[in-house]
C-alpha cells in the first residue's frame, strides 16, 4: 500500500458498502455548504445518504486498506468529503466497471467516483464534474526487456485493456493499425477489470496491458508490483484526459452541487490534501470544470 504522507483529523461518516464493506472516513476540512445543500434533490435529501458507484480495487484511486474490506483511496475520499459537504452520509456501490454508467442512469445510486474519463461519447449518457487529470500508459512483465519507444512497438503482442476504456479503444485502433502495415498476430484482450488484465500478463495470458498512467505507476512501484511489472509508454495516449464525477443528467441540481463543494475544497486546500496524500497531487487542477473533456486542454 502506498505510503501515506499526510495525516488527517477523522470527522466524516460515512456509511457501509452496499456489499458489506466497512466504511471510509477522512478528513472533514469544512462544514456543510449550505448553498450547494440547498441544491440535493429532495429524494436524496430525504434519505440522508449519496450512494456512489465505484469500481474496488482500483489503486491508489480506489481499493481496500489493510484490513482487506475497508474502502479508501482518491476517490474514495473525495466522494466521502463531497457528501459530508452537501450535508449526506455516503455508500459505495462496488460493481464492473463497465456497468459503471448503466447503473447510474437506472438510478442504483447518483453518484459514480471511479476513475471515469470525461469524453464527448460519454457526456451523451451523463455529466461530468472535471476533478483531475491522467493520461494511458502500458505495464508489460519486468522480464520483458524489449525497448518500447513507440505504441508501434507492440505490434504482434497480445494486448489487454479494461473493458469500456478509453485504453481498450487505444489498443483496439493500434490493432488495427498494426495489421494495415503488415504486422499479424496483435490482438487485443478485453477484461472486466484491469485487477484481470494484469492477472492475466502475470500468468503470461497476456504480453502487455494498457491502464491509466495513475494506476499503472502505482502497480509498478509497488513492493509486489515491481516483482512482476515494468511501466512503458508513458503517452500510450495522444493526450491526457480529464477524470469526473459521473453524474445522471436528470440530476443536474446534483451535478451543480458537486462542482460547488469541490470548487471550495480546492480554495480550502482539502483538495489537494486528498491528492498528495495518495501521491497524485501532480495531476491536480487549479478549477473545476463540467463535461469540459474533448473540449478544452486538460489542465
Amino acid at each position: 500500500m502506498m505510503k501515506r504522507t499526510i495525516r488527517m483529523t477523522l470527522a466524516a461518516s460515512a456509511t457501509a458498502l452496499a456489499i458489506g464493506l466497512a466504511p471510509a472516513t477522512i478528513a472533514a476540512a469544512a462544514g456543510v455548504n449550505a448553498e450547494a445543500a440547498a441544491q440535493v434533490p429532495a429524494e436524496i435529501k430525504e434519505r440522508g445518504v449519496l450512494r456512489v458507484g465505484t469500481n474496488l480495487p482500483y489503486p491508489p484511486m480506489e481499493f481496500f486498506a489493510d484490513d482487506g474490506k475497508t474502502p479508501t483511496g482518491v476517490d474514495v475520499d473525495l466522494a466521502s468529503e463531497i457528501a459530508t459537504r452537501i450535508g449526506l452520509k455516503v455508500e459505495f456501490v462496488n460493481m464492473n466497471w463497465d456497468g459503471l454508467i448503466p447503473a447510474l442512469n437506472s438510478g442504483r445510486f447518483e453518484m459514480i467516483a471511479a476513475s471515469v474519463g470525461d469524453f464527448p461519447e460519454r457526456q451523451k449518457q451523463a455529466d461530468f464534474v472535471d476533478y483531475m487529470t491522467t493520461g494511458v500508459s502500458v505495464v508489460v512483465a519486468n522480464t520483458d526487456t524489449a525497448d518500447y519507444r513507440t505504441n508501434l512497438d507492440l505490434c504482434g503482442k497480445r494486448l489487454s485493456a479494461a473493458k469500456g476504456t478509453d485504453a481498450s479503444r487505444i489498443a483496439s485502433e493500434l490493432a488495427k493499425e498494426c495489421t494495415a502495415k503488415g504486422t499479424a498476430g496483435t490482438t487485443v484482450n478485453p477484461f472486466p477489470d484491469d485487477n484481470a488484465g494484469l492477472l492475466a500478463l502475470r500468468s503470461k495470458r497476456v504480453d502487455a496491458h494498457a491502464m491509466d498512467s495513475i494506476s499503472s505507476a502505482y502497480e509498478a512501484s509497488t513492493e509486489q508490483g515491481r516483482t512482476h511489472y515494468r511501466n512503458v509508454l508513458p503517452d500510450f495516449a495522444p493526450t491526457k484526459a480529464l477524470y469526473g464525477m459521473v453524474v445522471a443528467k436528470r440530476n443536474k441540481p446534483l451535478t451543480d452541487a458537486v462542482a460547488l463543494v469541490l470548487s471550495d475544497m480546492i480554495a480550502d486546500g482539502a483538495y489537494k490534501a486528498i491528492l498528495d496524500k495518495y501521491g497524485v497531487g501532480g495531476e491536480a487542477l487549479t478549477a473545476i470544470t463540467v463535461n469540459a473533456g474533448g473540449k478544452q486542454d486538460a489542465q
